[in-house]
Parts: structure tokens; C-alpha cells; sequence
């Protein structure tokens, strides 16, 4: 069934992290037996960007009589090309009839308001305007003046090249686990790590996120 307040993220890792943030700014999150609670946030597990990109054409037309889809949204990875993820999702708008697509995402997070459509949102991690994903973002959120990050930089860089089981491009998410692995409470996830203060979710970035999420989604 549709619901009425949605944000499409693309795993447990993500909506740890989101759930976490917005609990830290008081932000209403619907409870996960109740999805589609009005005036509330439904944090939806997408399985991965691909799927995510794949629904968007009927989510994007989909209305339920009862609870209709008002404004929907989707944080996903740019990985290793921003510019290829932004036109992936401009050729998707565009094809289910959207008028009123940038030619380019907002560094502040895209929301697109057109009449008789779904308002849609779209956050690219990290920050809208560099390639990477959750991890990056979250590196944002390490405290200015924390000691163990460059530590833990240096100790995964340390690892010899045919000892290195991770692929190079998962090496921000080897970064930021072994960080993890060497705070107070050893191996939180990483929006556990928020709940906890070892992340900051007062930084720059976590606010320009939580603003991006209120713009789309102005409930309380």
C-alpha cells in the first residue's frame, strides 16, 4: 500500500543512520508497524540503489484512494559518477512526466513541486556534489578534533596489497568500521554511533541533510 510520507533508502545501514538523525532533531519517524502514519515519515528499505531507481517510474504514478503517496523521496549513492546517477534520474522523471527537472542537482538536496504530482526529493551522498556514498557522508560527522580517525586511516592503508581481502573502492567503509571498532562501545553501527555522540549530528552536514529532509517532508 502506499504511504503517504516516504523516504526510499537503500539499506539498514542507511536508515540506521537517517532514523538516528532525525530522532536527534526531533523529527517524527512512523513506527515500522504502523507505515503511512500521517503526519509522520515512512523510512522505506529500498535493497539497493538499482531497485530503488527501478520502482520510481510506478511509485512516481502510483495513488492509493486511502493513503496516497503526498511527497516522496530517495537518498541514494553516487558511488564512483554523480553525473551519471543525476542523469539516470532525470531520464526517469522525465519519461513519467515531469516538467520541471534541473539540469543539475541542488548542492542543498533537490525537491521538485509540480501541480498534480508527487513532490519529489532527492539526496545524492554525500553532499549532492562529490561521488561516494553513506560512508562518506558519515566521515562528516567524525568531530573535528577526534584522534583515532587518522589513526584508523593509517592502519587500514598500512595493510599490505595482496593482504587486502576489500575491494578498492569499499576502502571508505574499512575506514570508517575500524574507527568504529575503537570507540567507547567497540563496533556500533553507525547510527547507533550517533545515538551515542561518538558521531556529531550537529555538523555542517548532518544539518544541511535534515534541512534538505524538513523542506520535503514539513511535518513535525
Amino acid at each position: 500500500m502506499a504511504q503517504t510520507n516516504q523516504l526510499l533508502l537503500e539499506g539498514p545501514d542507511d536508515i540506521g543512520v537517517i532514523y538516528h538523525l532525525l530522532d536527534h532533531y526531533h523529527i517524527s519517524v512512523a513506527e515500522r508497524d504502523k507505515p503511512g502514519e500521517l503526519g509522520k515519515i515512512t523510512l522505506v528499505n529500498g535493497e539497493g540503489v538499482e531497485r530503488i531507481l527501478q520502482s520510481l517510474p510506478v511509485r512516481l504514478k502510483s495513488q492509493d484512494e486511502d493513503t496516497p503517496v503526498k511527497r516522496l523521496g530517495i537518498i541514494i549513492d553516487t558511488d564512483l559518477d554523480l553525473a551519471k546517477r543525476w542523469q539516470s534520474i532525470k531520464d526517469i522523471l522525465r519519461r513519467v512526466g515531469y516538467t520541471n527537472v534541473p539540469e543539475n542537482p541542488s548542492p542543498a538536496g533537490t525537491v521538485i513541486v509540480e501541480e498534480d504530482r508527487i513532490v519529489f526529493g532527492i539526496w545524492l551522498m554525500p553532499d549532492n556534489q562529490l561521488a561516494g556514498e553513506l560512508e562518506h557522508f558519515v566521515r562528516f560527522l567524525i568531530k573535528a578534533d577526534d584522534k583515532l580517525w587518522n589513526h584508523a586511516v593509517d592502519s587500514v592503508e598500512q595493510i599490505p596489497d595482496l593482504d587486502r581481502l576489500f575491494a578498492y573502492s569499499d576502502t571508505i567503509k574499512a575506514h570508517m568500521h575500524t574507527w568504529l571498532a575503537w570507540q567507547k562501545e567497540p563496533g556500533k553501527p553507525m547510527g547507533q554511533a550517533i545515538k551515542k555522540k561518538f558521531l556529531d549530528a550537529n555538523t555542517p552536514h548532518a544539518i544541511q541533510l535534515v534541512d534538505w529532509i524538513r523542506r520535503l517532508f514539513p511535518v513535525e
